[in-house]
């Protein structure tokens, strides 16, 4: 079985990894297509956006890719945000925020948990922690754990160790644990290792998830 929590954020990165690419010379016809009628056509230029280099366009790619995170499509505002997180323009972090906290559509949800995550610091902490302590939804909290290990600091810590030992929400293949092991390989301190070990001894867990473990060192 796949870890089922784990599969939205499987899905951000294979959704970046297949994005068609758009070279500087066609940037205005790929900003154009952002307000296009077809929702696909839509959801192919923000995926496009995404390959776009010309530190010209940035702001111009800023500006269409803010409005696209609001489409009433929830593919659109998907690839918009895997967009956002892939091209690292820290700007953006705020727009993330503004419709994480509006989102409805628990699809759309990881994705921008995971932009805020990539283009956020320690400051954008408290936006996540919600997401990550009490959703109902297993993968919206896997998403906002591993954002928070991104984000990082010592509030982050502390919910990635609870998320670990207690995880609470059913956690099909270890999804939340997981995400909570490789979120402390970034934000953890070398005395997590131990306690995570112990969480796979005696926690149910078997070999593959020494695999993760093995980056908190």
């Amino acid at each position: 079985m796949r870890p089922a929590g784990l599969l939205p954020l499987l899905a951000c990165l294979l959704t970046a990894l297949l994005a068609p690419a758009a070279g500087a010379d066609d940037v205005d016809d790929t900003l154009g297509a952002l307000r296009s009628p077809d929702p696909v056509r839509r959801n192919h230029a923000a995926l496009a956006l995404g390959d776009v280099q010309d530190p010209r366009a940035a702001n111009r790619i800023l500006k269409g890719l803010v409005v696209s995170l609001v489409d009433r499509k929830a593919g659109v505002r998907h690839a918009t945000a895997v967009t956002l997180a892939r091209r690292g323009d820290r700007r953006a972090a705020p727009y993330l925020v503004r419709q994480l906290h509006a989102e409805e559509d628990t699809r759309v949800t990881p994705a921008l948990l995971l932009g805020v995550g990539a283009l956020g610091d320690e400051t954008y902490v408290a936006h996540v922690l919600p997401f990550a302590r009490t959703h109902a939804v297993p993968a919206v909290r896997a998403a906002a754990v591993t954002a928070l290990g991104d984000l990082g600091g010592e509030e982050a810590r502390r919910v990635a160790l609870d998320t670990l030992e207690r995880p609470e929400l059913p956690d099909p293949e270890w999804s939340l644990r997981v995400a909570a092991i490789l979120a402390l390989s970034r934000c953890g301190e070398a005395d997590d290792v131990g306690r995570a070990l112990i969480v796979v001894r005696d926690g149910g867990g078997d070999g593959r998830w020494l695999v993760p473990v093995s980056y908190t060192h």
